[in-house]
């Protein structure tokens, strides 16, 4: 199976966009615009979009920073035996883990638990 990282590398393109876009506006845009596809395609679930929503909550680009919502799909990522990208949603989903309080962490899994993608 070949791994596509034009996604990853469209995430690292916005996120630098934003930082350096002098303001205008339209990175953000982009960045929103590509965070809603992700998020639709994560819902449906996609484990190698889950991973990007995740990293996108992680770090803000493209919607609020959320760290629960991050760790989350990150975990949902890394549950799934279909994904070629599998251990850096682990490896993340663990990075974040040790920054989250106990009921944080508690939440996230639950949610992570529970989820169901939508057809």
């Amino acid at each position: 199976m070949k791994l596509n990282l034009l996604p990853l590398f469209f995430v690292a393109a916005v996120g630098l966009g934003i930082a350096c876009g002098g303001g205008d506006g339209k990175a953000k845009n982009t960045a929103d615009s590509y965070f809603k596809d992700m998020e639709k395609k994560a819902a449906g679930g996609d484990p190698v979009s889950q991973m990007i929503v995740g990293k996108m909550c992680n770090t803000g680009d493209g919607t609020k920073q959320d760290k629960i919502q991050a760790l989350k799909w990150l975990l949902i990522s890394s549950r799934s035996d279909n994904n070629p990208a599998k251990a850096d949603a682990a490896r993340d989903a663990a990075e974040i883990e040790r920054d989250l309080k106990p009921e944080e962490l508690a939440q996230a899994r639950a949610a992570a638990d529970s989820f169901k993608p939508t057809p």
